[in-house]
Parts: structure tokens; C-alpha cells; sequence
């Protein structure tokens, strides 16, 4: 019975140390009253989020921008919780620097499978959470952290599809891939060894509906890129171009 009882402790270590990370984070910076805006992208995204919140009000559709528009936009949505833009925005940073650190958890788990779960929870605390970088972009207004979290949840389900073959990690994997490089696209060089691998294990058990489900998950995903910016996927339809690259 005490081992079960630490077995089930251990599992709830991540928990709290998100939890209690993401409570510290956004204590500090409405104490402090840091605002989160690094540079020229900073400004650029607030500015984004604050014309999609003025088309809620009025149809009017925001300026278009060079970045890609997921970040601003889960930030506006947001908005309607926080009641203010800046905060709203380093919540979601906040946010997703916590969920990147339960995938990469889970990551370590479901690979090596360690008994030492405890020190575990401690490594990726300090190279993880620790990490200069990693630290900082969590409280800014940049969608770094935001990439970092659809990064981590993609290799978490293409590793799960990988080793059980279940067609939903897979419909899952596809959803947080294509989130990833809306929110930033360079992150498809960075998944694209993932998404080759997993998609030709996909394809030799291929299945109809699964298909379709990550199809429609895809499409509904790129439906606020074509209507704002008449883009699909990295495609500028205006232009026939690529828009980002």
C-alpha cells in the first residue's frame, strides 16, 4: 500500500511543479507589473491582438502582419478572461511553458520509463525550467514558448502513435504539428523528421478515418489563417508565394 501511495505521489510531482511554477510566474508579473514587450515582435503581436479584438466588436478585419497570426489570436481569445491584452499574452506564455514541461515529462516517461521518478522531476526542472532561455521567453510577449508546447505535444503523440499504434495519436500529432508552425514556421524543419516517421508507420495500416479526422483537424486549424490573411497553411493565395519563407 506505501508503495502505490509514493507511486501515485510521484506522478503528481509534474502537476505541482507546473502548478507552482505557474502561480510564481504570473504572481510576478502582476506584482512587478513586467509587461513582457522585448523588441519590435513584442509590439507586433499586441498590436495584432488588439485589432482582433476591436474586429469582435465592429467586423473590421486587423492590418495584416509578417508573423503568423496563432499566437496573437489564442492571446485575444484570452483576453475575454483577463480583461487586459499585455496580461493576457504572457498568461498564454506562461501558460505554455508549463505544458512544455509536462510533455517533455511525459516524453521522458513514455521512452526510457525511469524508476527514479523523483530525480526525474528534478533534471527537468533545472535544464528545463532552469534553462536561461527557456526562463525568459516564458515571461515575454513572444510565441516562443507557445511553439515550444506544440513542439513537445507533437513529438509526445508521435512517439505514442510510434510504439502503440493508435490512429487518434496520430489524428492528435497531425493537430498540434500544424499549430506549431502556425504559430511559428521554421518549427516544421523541427518536425518534420517526426512527421515522415510517424506518417509512413501511418500509412501501413492506413485507415479511412483517420485520415479524414486529420484532414478536418488540419482544416479547421487554417480556417483563421485563409479568412484573416487569404493564406493557407505557409501559402500566400494573394501572391502564389510562400508567406513566410
Amino acid at each position: 500500500m506505501k508503495s502505490i501511495n509514493l507511486k501515485i505521489a510521484s506522478k503528481n510531482v509534474p502537476l505541482l511543479i507546473a502548478g507552482g511554477l505557474f502561480l510564481l510566474l504570473f504572481l510576478f508579473t502582476i506584482i512587478l507589473k513586467f509587461n513582457g514587450l522585448y523588441g519590435q515582435d513584442g509590439y507586433e503581436y499586441l498590436r495584432y491582438d488588439r485589432e482582433l479584438m476591436h474586429f469582435y466588436q465592429s467586423g473590421i478585419k486587423p492590418h495584416d502582419t509578417f508573423f503568423p497570426m496563432f499566437y496573437p489570436l489564442i492571446g485575444s481569445v484570452l483576453v475575454f478572461l483577463i480583461q487586459d491584452s499585455i496580461l493576457s499574452m504572457q498568461f498564454l506564455s506562461i501558460m505554455a511553458f508549463c505544458m512544455g514541461y509536462l510533455f517533455l515529462d511525459k516524453i521522458v516517461r513514455l521512452i526510457y520509463n525511469p524508476q527514479d521518478r523523483v530525480g526525474v522531476n528534478i533534471f527537468l526542472f533545472l535544464f528545463y525550467c532552469l534553462s536561461p532561455y527557456v526562463f525568459r521567453f516564458s515571461l515575454l510577449v513572444m510565441s516562443d514558448m507557445l511553439t515550444l508546447c506544440f513542439c513537445m505535444s507533437a513529438f509526445y503523440f508521435s512517439i505514442r502513435f510510434i510504439k502503440f499504434r493508435h490512429g487518434m495519436d496520430y489524428v492528435i500529432f497531425i493537430g498540434f504539428t500544424i499549430s506549431a508552425i502556425l504559430t511559428r514556421t521554421p518549427s516544421m524543419v523541427l518536425l518534420s523528421v517526426p512527421f515522415f516517421y510517424a506518417t509512413t508507420r501511418f500509412l501501413r495500416n492506413f485507415r479511412v478515418k483517420y485520415v479524414l479526422l486529420s484532414i478536418l483537424a488540419a482544416g479547421i486549424l487554417m480556417i483563421s489563417d485563409y479568412y484573416f490573411r487569404h493564406r493557407l497553411f505557409v501559402f500566400d493565395l494573394n501572391n502564389n508565394s510562400l508567406a513566410y519563407l
